[in-house]
């Protein structure tokens, strides 16, 4: 149900994210009087790197709902890494990927270039260099869930506690605590990518000079700032 709840806020912030683009009246046929990448690079720099001034400024944001937003984007890729790498945390273990999915973001490299005026709106290209600390990471985990349903049945040796018995130690649990712990250790030397990787973004402007981002299109370059595959 949490995960649910932080989804429906994420949206909502969306929501709120986009009310700054979509209201905007744009005088014909120009866009001259708003700054269409720097509205992105404030985004953007909210979401990952845990800065929120320009971000209210532009859109209007209150200081909770811009950190609401940083705290989504770590939200979604905790979850987007216990799906890809089939680990069950409880609530509690979450809260401990979360925060070190938004310490990642916050390494985030990425430079956006300004607007592109298309025929339908706009462009906007990001380049990223992503990092890579937790791509392709399938063999280090499944050895991690070995070692934990052995530590279970009181099988593991190396050093660790093997008192409890398999009924008094829960697999998943165990399972969740060693990946966090790998995680964690991981941030302390971030592998970039040695090439950079670009998204471009197209944002449409409706006849009435409204502006109509598809929020798809951000998750991409959240995906793309922290890939779970190389």
């Amino acid at each position: 149900m949490k995960k649910t709840l932080k989804q429906i806020v994420a949206a909502a912030l969306c929501a709120v994210l986009l009310a700054a683009l979509w209201g905007c009246e744009i005088p014909q046929p120009g866009f001259a009087d708003f700054d269409v990448s720097g509205y992105i690079q404030a985004l953007l720099d909210s979401s990952y790197l845990d800065v929120h001034g320009p971000f209210m400024n532009i859109s209007g944001a209150n200081q909770e709902d811009a950190e609401a937003n940083h705290d989504a984007t770590a939200e979604n890729a905790a979850v987007r890494f216990c799906n890809h790498y089939q680990v069950a945390p409880d609530d509690a273990q979450m809260d401990q990927l979360e925060e070190i999915m938004g310490r990642a973001y916050t390494q985030a490299r990425y430079t956006v270039l300004d607007e592109v005026r298309t025929g339908s709106g706009y462009d906007v290209t990001v380049q990223i260099t992503s990092i890579l600390n937790f791509a392709d990471c399938g063999k280090d985990i499944e050895q991690m869930r070995e070692n934990a349903q052995a530590e279970a049945s009181g099988q593991f040796t190396s050093g660790e506690s093997t008192e409890k018995t398999a009924s008094d130690l829960n697999v998943n649990s165990i399972f969740a605590d060693k990946v966090i712990a790998f995680c964690d250790l991981q941030m302390n030397n971030v592998q970039y990518s040695p090439e950079q990787r670009t998204v471009t973004l197209k944002i449409l402007q409706t006849d009435n000079g409204e502006l109509q981002l598809d929020i798809n299109q951000i998750d991409t370059i959240d995906q793309t700032v922290l890939p779970l595959d190389e």
